[in-house]
């Protein structure tokens, strides 16, 4: 189903990530011209999307079997989907608004620490240390000021979309060689929650949070630095 028009300027403005350029925005765009034809709304959408994380990190906290994992793993990325859809729909149905935006965000950094504080847990679990939910502090910590640095310049217009983009390229190009696409490495909510996914499933929770306590305030960290030269 060919986009609208104002969907499809939108979607040429937003430089995505790597799973979310390849997974989940083709996925979630084609899933929302489904929906754009039934009654569902954009914010029923961002409910589900919420119960989804919620439900996916209770799971972690059950149990470290193998099927537990994998279902938590599928509940964690229908969330950077349904995300997709909800603002994908939004558009097709022509129901944006500073409301509906506004609940996209809290819903984001609530499951931001909800994941963080679930991989904690699962993995005090493992180990008895109280010291995993000290290092999961400082790493939401670091996801906050990655989207305060990066997100909050104000109200999100074509023009502001446009340099976000830019400025998260120029942070994830930092660190590639001149040859790999900048904005398919961006640290943002998808490569991070299907990081988050991958981790829990193959069982490997300690590397990737310190994978993110080095890496991901290093991110902001250079954010802040680009943004602020770049105003």
């Amino acid at each position: 189903m060919k986009l609208p028009e104002r969907v499809a300027e939108t979607e040429a403005l937003i430089q995505n990530d790597l799973s979310n350029t390849f997974i989940y925005r083709p996925l979630g765009v084609w899933f929302a011209g489904v929906l754009s034809k039934t009654a569902i709304t954009p914010n029923q959408v961002s409910v589900l999307c919420l119960l989804s994380g919620l439900i996916g990190s209770a799971i972690i906290m059950l149990g470290s079997e193998l099927y537990l994992r994998i279902i938590a793993a599928v509940f964690i990325c229908l969330v950077p989907f349904l995300d997709i859809v909800d603002g994908t729909l939004a558009r097709y149905k022509n129901m944006m608004s500073k409301k509906g935006g506004w609940l996209d965000g809290v819903i984001d950094r609530l499951l931001d620490g909800v994941f963080i504080f679930a991989m904690c847990f699962m993995l005090f679990s493992q180990t008895g240390s109280p010291y995993v939910f000290i290092i999961g502090f400082i790493i939401y910590f670091a996801v906050v000021m990655t989207n305060v640095v990066t997100v909050s310049l104000g109200d999100k217009d074509d023009k502001y979309i446009s340099y976000v983009s830019d400025a998260n390229k120029n942070m994830s190009g930092f660190f590639l060689f001149k040859y790999i696409q900048p904005s398919y490495l961006m640290i943002l909510k998808d490569n991070r929650t299907t990081l988050f996914a991958l981790a829990i499933v193959f069982n490997q929770i300690p590397y990737l949070l310190w994978f993110f306590l080095i890496i991901q305030n290093i991110y902001w960290v250079l954010g802040f630095i680009i943004t602020w030269r770049s105003l």
